[in-house]
């Protein structure tokens, strides 16, 4: 994989860690295997790059400057791959990777960066440590932190063992995190289990590549979420509005 920033200017996007804020404790943090989950994230084409550091070559990611140290891919989707990275730091982390030559795509990707940016230290948002879009080499990198597993999968191996505060737990963090969403003016569009990401103790909003700010919404817009969770005023054309996330909910 080309490592950005060696002969082609990028754009790059700092994103400085935010405030700290008291988190929920984990209700299913004694579930077996729950550290080893993957995270549900979308993936495509990727080159990669080599670092022969250290006897055996090791595929690495270069963003701002920073190299990353692949370890594993834990989420895929059409234009986009996950991989779990260790920094120079040793911590382990999550690096979504895009590579699209499709400009629609590519700009709501971008797009994707820059709300994440907007949201910068929400404790109800995924962390975002840096991130750096390459629009000559049509290529974004956004580096996160590593979670541990989706609502969606948490439900469906732990659904009877939750408890009536443990659900009211989760549902507090879901609306916690739409609020945080919509204080922003920013529409999320393709809400569902798979996109709140346990990390960090609580619940968090991922995936942002659907998203859009209220002034971005025009009444043609035909882009649409998951199908099980759209609302009908999207399905019939009406546009996107804030209430349309609520449904999603």
């Amino acid at each position: 994989m080309a490592q950005l920033g060696e002969s082609t200017p990028a754009t790059a996007v700092p994103l400085a860690p935010g405030g700290q804020q008291g988190a929920a404790p984990a209700p299913m943090a004694q579930m077996p295997g729950l550290a080893d989950a993957e995270l549900s994230e979308p993936s495509g084409p990727l080159a990669e790059a080599s670092d022969s550091g250290g006897g055996r070559p090791q595929k690495t990611f270069g963003v701002n400057g920073v190299v990353y140290v692949r370890l594993r891919t834990i989420g895929r989707g059409g234009s986009s791959k996950v991989y779990e990275v260790r920094a120079p730091s040793g911590e382990t982390l999550a690096l979504k990777r895009v590579v699209s030559t499709c400009a629609a795509t590519f700009e709501a990707h971008a797009n994707e960066v820059t709300l994440l940016q907007s949201l910068k230290g929400h404790p109800s948002v995924i962390h975002v440590h840096d991130a750096e879009v390459d629009a000559e080499r049509r290529a974004i990198h956004i580096v996160m932190e590593r979670g541990d597993m989706d609502l969606g999968r948490l439900l469906q191996q732990y659904d009877p063992d939750l408890s009536l505060g443990d659900m009211q737990m989760l549902w507090r963090q879901m609306l916690e995190a739409v609020q945080a969403v919509h204080s922003e003016r920013i529409v999320h569009s393709d809400l569902k289990p798979a996109n709140f990401l346990f990390a960090g103790g609580r619940l968090k909003l991922i995936d942002f590549g659907m998203a859009m700010l209220w002034d971005q919404i025009t009444p043609m817009m035909v882009q649409c979420g998951s199908l099980m969770y759209v609302s009908p005023d999207v399905l019939c054309g009406e546009g996107y509005t804030d209430k349309c996330d609520l449904w999603s909910l």
